[in-house]
């Protein structure tokens, strides 16, 4: 997908649109995150890192690291847990099964791509606050392409739309998008077998990495996403 998206946008981002990009970034629009970014909390200085760790200015730029970390990542986090308990609470299994067409074989696979970006778009979490709405996606009946979809969609979530408008203008924000919605479905599409569908339903437990092929796979990818985005 990587690769796809990187060939895709030196494609489109003609010698136009940088330009147009540069001169929006040039503004010098800040975020709520940018007086933190700003501050220079490197430890310079003689000795090995151990030494610059436990110095008392590493103990000052862990501290502060730490802290801003939290100060990004938990209103995502709190939003996360908010929207998928009172998802898991108030909507019936019955119509997540329903709306990824889960008692299809082969319509779940081709639906669930599709459709995972669309609510991860909507749903106002990052890549930290994703992971328990994903587990209810899951535990709904969502294919696994479907979820790997919603999963990998918080770079374009409205948030961080948000902010590639303010930095790069509208249009670049619009064409990041779409790019990113088109190359995503094509390079997940390419991995999902239609002719095949696991055995075992979805669960959480199978979501967290329990018994099965199904849940086995999901697991190590939760495992392997669940990291903080810097650009939130």
């Amino acid at each position: 997908m990587i690769a796809l998206l990187t060939v895709t946008l030196q494609a489109l981002m003609t010698p136009k649109r940088i330009a147009e990009a540069k001169r929006q970034a040039d503004r010098g629009i800040v975020g709520r995150m940018e007086g933190h970014a700003a501050m220079d909390m490197s430890v310079t200085g003689e000795g090995s890192i151990l030494v610059r760790i436990i110095s008392p200015k590493g103990f000052t730029a862990i501290s502060h690291y730490f802290v801003m970390d939290w100060a990004m990542i938990w209103i995502d986090i709190a939003l996360g847990l908010l929207i998928a308990g009172a998802l898991a609470a108030w909507v019936p299994k019955e119509f997540w099964q329903a709306f990824f067409l889960a008692a299809d074989p082969v319509g779940s696979k081709i639906v669930g791509p599709l459709i995972g970006p669309i609510v991860a778009i909507v749903s106002f979490v990052c890549s930290v606050g994703n992971m328990p709405l994903a587990a209810v996606l899951w535990n709904g009946g969502i294919s696994f392409g479907g979820v790997i979809a919603f999963l990998f969609a918080d770079l374009i979530v409205l948030p961080i739309l948000d902010i590639y408008r303010r930095y790069y203008g509208l249009r670049i924000a619009l064409l990041r998008l779409v790019v990113s919605y088109g190359d995503g479905r094509r390079s997940l599409y390419r991995r999902i077998d239609l002719r095949r569908r696991p055995a075992s339903a979805g669960s959480a437990e199978g979501f967290a990495g329990g018994g099965g092929t199904r849940g086995g796979r999901i697991g190590v990818i939760c495992r392997a996403r669940h990291l903080p985005c810097a650009s939130c």
